[in-house]
């Protein structure tokens, strides 16, 4: 799992053209093993006191464990991304496995409009994954917003013209409201756009980041805007 982040850009600076940006974390045994040696006096004295989960973590907590795998598949646990890198990596299974480097213009001109520099699209990385894997995934996300956890944001869209692909998340925190999650390319068969939203502690990825992105798609393919509303479960 860490190896197909690593290669979809997770992990890494995606190298957008703006200051202070994160790389995110890819969690493997070899980070486990240096939290483990950082924090191990902090765990070793509050295991001392009587609490059961600190004295485990403080003799084993170096070991990656089966939980830890069940995190990373869901992107849980102790994985960091952007929504940038997320809207690379979907650009990437759009475009059949490459990693584009993101910009935030397409070119770049003198106050009196002269053309002075074009941006061009850059490779950064190859996935790799084959193209009978990136077929299915394709497939599959375009089933989501038709029979999936994105139908509802995506009720009333024209999917039969304008197929969309897309997927909502829900990344949870112990005692508070999940972040919402929403990724999504269209047209699926021909990816045009890729557009990404996370909002920090407001519910389910279908609830409140689906229909933000709607709303883009609305903008993107000229259509009347749909008005943003709260949906019900359905991640």
């Amino acid at each position: 799992m860490q190896k197909w982040a690593r290669r979809f850009g997770l992990g890494r600076a995606t190298g957008v053209d703006l200051p202070n940006e994160e790389a995110g974390r890819v969690p493997d045994r070899v980070w486990k093993r240096a939290l483990w040696e950082k924090t191990r006096t902090f765990w070793c004295r509050e295991g001392r006191s009587g609490n059961a989960v600190y004295r485990d973590l403080c003799q084993y907590g170096y070991i990656w464990r089966g939980g830890d795998s069940v995190n990373m598949s869901i992107g849980q646990g102790d994985i960091t991304t952007t929504p940038l890198q997320l809207a690379t990596g979907y650009a990437a299974l759009a475009n059949g496995g490459s990693v584009m480097r993101p910009h935030i213009g397409m070119r770049i001109t003198s106050p009196s409009g002269k053309l002075l520099r074009t941006i061009k699209p850059k490779v950064t990385l190859r996935t790799g994954l084959p193209a009978s894997y990136i077929t299915y995934l394709q497939r599959a996300l375009a089933r989501v917003t038709t029979d999936g956890t994105a139908k509802f944001p995506f009720s009333g869209w024209p999917l039969d013209e304008i197929p969309v692909a897309a997927k909502t998340g829900s990344a949870e925190i112990a005692g508070k409201q999940p972040f919402s999650w929403f990724a999504a390319y269209a047209p699926a068969t021909s990816p045009k756009y890729v557009v990404v939203s996370v909002v920090e502690q407001a519910g389910f990825g279908s609830q409140v980041s689906g229909p933000i992105v709607r709303r883009i798609m609305d903008k993107l393919f000229g259509r009347p805007l749909t008005r943003i509303e709260f949906g019900v479960r359905s991640d």
